[in-house]
Parts: C-alpha cells; sequence; structure tokens
C-alpha cells in the first residue's frame, strides 16, 4: 500500500485518482491498555482473526506463520474471502482481497503509545462501482467495521466482551 504508518492517523477519507480508477482509503487508530506484544500477538496470528475481526471462521492459511504470500481464507457473513499478505514487517502487516464493494487494501500496524498500545488499521477501497457510492455507503460502514476490530483487538487477553 506504500503508506507511512509512523505519523499519527487523521481520521479523514482520502480519495484520490490512481490512473482513470478512483480510490478511497483512510487510516484509524485506538490506543488500548493491553500490552504491545499481547496485542501483536492477537492480530498477527490469522488463526485468531476470530477473536477480533468479523470474521466468524478461518477456513484455511497457506504460510503460517504469517509471511508475504500467505493466503488467508475466511468466511464473513457467509461469504468466503481469500486474503493474500502483501506485507510484513515488525509490528506491520498488509493484505488484500477481493470483496463485493471491490478490491479491499487493508493495513495493520502496533506500535508503543505513551498511554499503552495503539493499533493503526489503514484501508484502500478500489471500488468496482462508482467511487462516490463507495465514499458515501462503503467506507463509513467498513469505517465503523474497523472501530469495532480496533476495539476488540486492544481489549487485554481475559477482559469481558
Amino acid at each position: 500500500m506504500g503508506w507511512s504508518h509512523e505519523a499519527y492517523p487523521t481520521p479523514s477519507v482520502l480519495t484520490r485518482y490512481r490512473g482513470a480508477h478512483m480510490t478511497v482509503a483512510f487510516e484509524l487508530f485506538t490506543v488500548g491498555l493491553a500490552p504491545v506484544d499481547e496485542v501483536w500477538g492477537r492480530v498477527s496470528d490469522p488463526w485468531r482473526l476470530t477473536e477480533w475481526t468479523d470474521a466468524e471462521q478461518v477456513e484455511r492459511v497457506n504460510g503460517d506463520p504469517m509471511r508475504v504470500g500467505s493466503e488467508i481464507v475466511v468466511v464473513t457473513d457467509g461469504q468466503r474471502l481469500l486474503w493474500r499478505v502483501d506485507t510484513v514487517e515488525p509490528r506491520l502487516w498488509e493484505a488484500s482481497a477481493d470483496v463485493p464493494a471491490g478490491r479491499l487494501h487493508l493495513g495493520v500496524r502496533v506500535a508503543r503509545d505513551p498511554l499503552g498500545t495503539r493499533l493503526i488499521l489503514a484501508a484502500l477501497l478500489e471500488p468496482s462501482r462508482s467511487a462516490w457510492r463507495a465514499r458515501l455507503l462503503t467506507v463509513p460502514a467498513l469505517r465503523r467495521r474497523l472501530e469495532r476490530w480496533c476495539e476488540a483487538a486492544l481489549r487485554p487477553d481475559g477482559a469481558a466482551q
């Protein structure tokens, strides 16, 4: 994806053109008290996606531990999604999948924060249809979904849901 995750992300949604195609991108972050290593252990283990995302089931992981080229098949809302891992660095991974709204790129970074642990989620959607429809309808729903993911990922092990 090529975004800088070092800077504090802004809550705005960015619409940009990539050639003749429009993309919609945003980043969000949440800070929590769970230790950095605990959060990274949760979000970097593909078999634990059901603990913090909307995935109902992880069907298959090719390439475990996660590495560039790993493929993760999850079931979400009764639909199978194939995620391909594009980047793996210390406390950062990025993957992409074809979703009903288009091609979704997702970045996940865990960092130390003066208040605890910061989880940053970045998303870039290459809409299959109207980018304006994606910006007005798809992205707000996706943003709410990622906000829930942040909250669940930062919950300390053993904390009530």
